[in-house]
């Protein structure tokens, strides 16, 4: 008989990431805790900064939506690089020298948190906060996740598009995937 393991919903994302091409880091932040750290994936085209992997796959998830709006916001703008042309063949914009792709990069910043609201609603569920905060002395919401009667909760946005997007992927037993659990981490040059 085979001996089923659990796996944490970080390794799952973890897994999921490095299927996608990622490169994972992770690096101490500057905040006044030294058990603070910031999860980095990078890959040519993209990079995410996230305080812990579930958030680095919501990121994932909005990638294209978080892009697309910053592009439409830049040929709204007039930017002091271009140099407009409108002639009888249409407008057109000009740069000084051809620019190297540069890989976007998304922080999960709570700027983010629309981006993931509005992915849970474009794939159906319908998304509520609660405000638990009567029990504790801080601000603490919970954000929810409605569909096919199936709830998923979490205490940010991000998060709770984190779970949903692994729940979509590996489905309901997601805790019982067959993913690599033990990862080697390497000191990185300063």
């Amino acid at each position: 008989m085979v001996k089923r393991t659990d796996c944490t919903i970080s390794d799952i994302c973890i897994n999921y990431l490095v299927k996608n091409s990622f490169n994972l880091f992770i690096e101490r932040t500057n905040g006044e805790s030294v058990n603070e750290w910031y999860w980095i994936a990078e890959r040519t085209d993209l990079h995410l900064y996230a305080t812990d992997p579930v958030r680095l796959i919501a990121l994932y998830m909005i990638h294209k939506d978080w892009i697309n709006k910053r592009k439409r916001c830049k040929t709204e703008e007039a930017d002091g690089d271009y140099v407009s042309v409108n002639d009888k063949f249409g407008y057109f914009k000009f740069l000084g020298a051809y620019p190297t792709k540069k890989a976007e990069e998304i922080v999960d910043y709570g700027n983010t948190y629309k981006y993931a609201v509005d992915k849970l609603v474009q794939w159906g569920y319908m998304v509520s906060i609660v405000d638990d905060s009567v029990d504790f002395s801080e601000n603490c919401n919970l954000y929810i996740a409605e569909k096919n009667k199936k709830i998923y909760s979490a205490t940010d946005p991000l998060r709770l598009l984190g779970l949903v997007s692994m729940i979509q992927e590996y489905g309901e037993d997601w805790a019982y995937s067959d993913v690599v659990r033990s990862f080697t981490i390497q000191p990185a040059a300063e």
